[in-house]
């Protein structure tokens, strides 16, 4: 026997000793087994918060990509306006030629932003020339703001947030104002259905956020072009992101969606909104054509509720939500009652 020449106390001993090592044998293994599974976790935990933060880093470019192509865009427009008083001549004797030769009443003159040839769209209810150029300007929506339902209150450069109480409910992880929780979740969850993620990357702001936004831009701007002066970097700024107070953000009434893949405006979820979001009372609120007009650059993840009718209409006419307001405002003025609740 192996211990024969042993007391059998330490025989008893060197067996116990050997139970220990065996039992710290298999201890160390499932340890070293349970770190290198944590390991392998937090590894992989942290390449997908990488691949996140890259994902969100390339949509943040591709989304200042479009900034700035939209800029030049606007710039070239802004050219355009500015040319000589014969050339404003020339349109506004285009203008009374078309309206001389149209026989329909209900009918509007629009100005093509691309060639800046005269169009007739019909609408509901006659813009003239004059108001068109208010638009192009800064046509004030105080009065309207002080009467209108808070979803159909405008804000846009020069019109800043009118007063009003705000109450925000979170959506999909975002704050909204809680006039457009319910429809928001609706959309949503109807666009899950059909195999279309939405996802929100903002919603309501408060005024500190627009104001870090604005001066984050700002120095963007100055960072593209050392030599701009600090009223142009200012002036590009206010293209790409809202001055404080003048921000649909700050309403909780807009949304901006986001996709991770591709180009927004090249996306599934871009296509579900275009068809769908009227039904649940979003515009697409910033488009190309509408840049002369709205002062803001082409956001194609941008969208503002108004409620289902008003949205059915916008969509339907093709006009951008200033226009539609001011056939609102000339209907009242001409004592249209009930406006507002037949369209709500």
């Amino acid at each position: 026997m192996k211990y024969k020449h042993l007391k059998t106390e330490e025989i008893l001993k060197i067996q116990r000793n050997k139970r220990w090592l065996s039992r710290a044998s298999i201890f160390m293994k499932w340890s070293l087994s349970l770190l290198l599974i944590i390991f392998i976790f937090i590894s992989g935990f942290f390449l997908f918060c990488k691949k996140i933060d890259n994902d969100l880093t390339t949509t943040d470019s591709m989304i200042y990509s479009n900034n700035r192509n939209s800029i030049n865009n606007i710039n070239e427009i802004n050219q355009e306006t500015d040319k000589p008083d014969n050339t404003e001549l020339h349109q506004q004797n285009t203008s009374k030629e078309v309206i001389e030769n149209s026989t329909d009443t209900d009918t509007a003159i629009n100005l093509d932003d691309k060639n800046k040839e005269v169009i007739v769209n019909k609408i509901d209810t006659d813009i003239n020339v004059d108001d068109k150029k208010k638009l192009d300007i800064d046509y004030d929506y105080s009065d309207w703001n002080k009467t209108a339902p808070d979803y159909l209150k405008i804000v846009c450069k020069n019109n800043k947030i009118p007063d009003f109480k705000l109450t925000t409910t979170e959506v999909a992880g975002k704050p909204v104002n809680t006039i457009i929780a319910e429809e928001l979740k609706k959309m949503i969850a109807e666009a899950k259905k059909q195999g279309i993620d939405l996802t929100i990357i903002s919603g309501y702001r408060n005024e500190e956020h627009q104001k870090l936004l604005f001066a984050n831009q700002k120095l963007r701007e100055k960072t593209i072009d050392p030599n701009i002066s600090d009223e142009d970097s200012e002036l590009r700024a206010s293209m790409c992101v809202a001055r404080p107070n003048e921000s649909e953000h700050q309403l909780g009434l807009a949304v901006d969606f986001v996709s991770l893949t591709q180009e927004f405006d090249e996306s599934e979820e871009y296509s579900w909104l275009i068809t769908h979001a009227r039904k649940f009372g979003f515009i697409h609120r910033y488009k190309k054509e509408w840049q002369s007009i709205t002062h803001v650059i082409y956001e194609p993840w941008h969208w503002r509720y108004v409620g289902v009718k008003h949205a059915q209409e916008i969509t339907k006419e093709n006009i951008p939500f200033e226009e539609y307001i001011m056939k609102l405002t000339k209907t009242n003025n001409n004592n249209q009652k009930n406006y507002i609740p037949d369209l709500s």
